[in-house]
């Protein structure tokens, strides 16, 4: 009897995580004149694992909003090749505006070895969410990056997939907010 409660247990937590993935709805863009989303870390529709690392969720850390952070150990620093290479986080949203929008991460680096990350769209890397930084010792915004801020451009309205790669591990993300 015990055997088949935990059988059923276990198969009622599988079962709730299938059709979380399943059924998720894609987060929605305001239609402001900001347009702006905004989406806890641990709220993600994908987390691809490369190899035997991943994002976890971590946590309470001291500084952080929602439930929980999403942290990567193990991975160490990850500069090319990342989106098929380093674990990441993907964020299904439904834009109603198109245009360049700008990308803020709310996040924490307890050193200057595991302070950035990478972003892309729809599972490409782009030249504007190359190596994210901006983040050392407090829970910090930025939308920094190496040679700018961080960027994208949606030419045409519907779903999309904002996502975030480990470029160094150890990075602790809060809170995406699009803008």
């Amino acid at each position: 009897m015990r055997n088949q409660s935990l059988y059923l247990a276990c198969f009622m937590v599988l079962f709730g995580l299938a059709a979380r993935a399943q059924g998720a709805k894609p987060f929605q863009q305001d239609a402001g004149p900001g347009g702006i989303v905004s989406m806890e870390a641990e709220h993600y529709d994908d987390n691809i694992a490369r190899g035997t690392n991943k994002w976890v969720e971590v946590g309470p850390t001291g500084g952080f909003t929602g439930v929980a952070g999403m942290q990567c150990i193990g991975a160490g620093v990850i500069k090319e090749g990342y989106a098929t290479s380093a674990p990441a986080l993907g964020y299904r949203i439904n834009f109603v505006t198109t245009g360049t929008h700008y990308v803020w991460v709310r996040a924490y680096g307890a050193t200057g070895d595991d302070d950035s990350c990478h972003m892309g769209l729809d599972g490409e890397p782009i030249p504007t969410g190359l190596w994210m930084s901006g983040w050392n010792v407090v829970y910090a915004w930025s939308n920094n990056r190496s040679g700018g801020r961080a960027t994208f451009d949606i030419t045409s309205p519907g779903v999309h997939t904002l996502n975030i790669w480990v470029r160094e591990d150890g990075l602790i993300v809060d809170k995406i907010v699009v803008t």
